[in-house]
């Protein structure tokens, strides 16, 4: 399921919730964590304001979630305190989801890669050859709505994402963020992935 209709579900599940909450006498307490400043702003809320900012924020959020990764998206509406409690983290969402994406299309390719060995005695040139026989055409790499990049060095290869920080650094992996510790016989597990994290994401060099 895309972001998109994750997003669509959510909206409305939520305004089915939201309604049903105001139907209490209480419905500007069903958030415990405001403050009073915002309480007090929340009094002054119609629930038909509150309804339509959020449905005005989910709009913006739903659109942008459609967008190519790292495309200037338009920005989000000014809504009220209850809007804002309610409306999700799109940003977040969208990078999950590429970030899944990229791993699922790295592991792909490593395995159509291995087959094309074991079968041809060595790797291809270029990821073209993989197909058809071994992949019906090259996914694109999620972060930058590109092919994947990948250079054949001697007996092995190196194959990468230009990761979330949307720039090409030529195959140099995300680094750790800090040292890892190293525990004897557990083996370190490779840097991760985070929205702000700088280089590419390499196969076998990051998660």
């Amino acid at each position: 399921m895309s972001v998109t209709q994750i997003l669509r579900n959510d909206r409305a599940y939520t305004l089915h919730e939201l309604r049903e909450a105001m139907k209490k006498s209480d419905w500007r307490a069903i958030d415990s964590n405001l403050t009073s400043a915002e309480k007090l702003q929340l009094r002054a809320t119609s629930k038909r304001r509150a309804v339509a900012e959020y449905e005005l924020g989910m709009k913006v959020i739903i659109a942008n979630s459609a967008l190519p990764y790292k495309t200037p998206a338009a920005p989000l509406p000014k809504t009220g305190v209850l809007a804002d409690s309610w409306l999700l983290e799109g940003d977040t969402l969208c990078f999950n989801d590429a970030r899944d994406q990229a791993g699922d299309i790295i592991l792909m390719l490593r395995l159509a890669l291995q087959a094309f060995r074991l079968e041809r005695g060595q790797y291809p040139a270029q990821l073209k050859e993989l197909t058809p026989t071994y992949l019906k055409s090259i996914p694109a790499d999620p972060f930058s709505n590109m092919p994947l990049h990948y250079k054949k060095t001697g007996q092995t290869y190196l194959l990468w994402s230009i990761g979330p920080d949307g720039k090409d650094d030529k195959g140099q992996p995300i680094p750790y963020r800090t040292k890892p510790r190293n525990i004897p016989g557990i083996p370190q597990a490779p840097p991760s992935l985070m929205p702000d994290s700088k280089g590419d994401y390499v196969a076998g060099k990051n998660r």
